[in-house]
C-alpha cells in the first residue's frame, strides 16, 4: 500500500480504530518494498570477463564471473546461472574486458549479476 493512501486512510479513521502495530507493520512493509525496487536497479560494469575456475582460482568448477576494480581493490560478480551458460565458453581459458549490464544482488557472500548485455572488447 503506497504511504500516501496509507496515510489518507489514517486520516480519515479516528486513531482509538487504527492498532499502532497494524501502522508499524504496514509502514514497514513500505519501507522493504522501496528498498527492493532500489535493488532491482539496473548497472554497467567495466572490468575483466573470466572463468573463476581456470583464471582466478576461486572455484573448484568453471564460473563467469566480471573482476572490477572499485577504488583500491578489486571485486569480482558472478554471473547468474543462466548468463553463465550463455557467455562461459566465450571466456573459459580466454579472459577478456568488456561490459557487462544487469541487476546485482548479495547471494550466499557473493555479488550476483543478472545480464541483460555483455559486451567484449575483442
Amino acid at each position: 500500500m503506497p504511504a500516501l493512501v496509507l496515510l489518507s486512510l489514517m486520516l480519515a479513521s479516528p486513531p482509538a480504530m487504527i492498532p499502532v502495530e497494524t501502522v508499524r507493520l504496514l509502514a514497514c512493509a513500505e519501507i522493504k518494498k522501496q528498498g527492493k525496487d532500489e535493488d532491482n536497479r539496473v548497472v554497467t560494469l567495466k572490468g575483466r570477463i573470466s572463468c573463476a575456475k581456470c583464471d582466478l582460482e576461486r572455484q573448484r568448477t568453471c564460473r563467469t564471473v566480471i573482476k572490477v576494480k572499485e577504488g583500491e581493490k578489486y571485486v569480482v560478480y558472478y554471473f547468474d546461472w543462466k548468463s553463465n551458460h550463455d557467455y562461459h565458453l566465450r571466456i573459459c581459458q580466454k579472459p577478456t574486458n568488456g561490459k557487462v549490464t544487469g541487476t546485482i544482488k548479495e547471494e550466499g557472500g557473493r555479488f550476483i549479476i543478472t545480464a541483460s548485455k555483455v559486451e567484449f572488447d575483442n
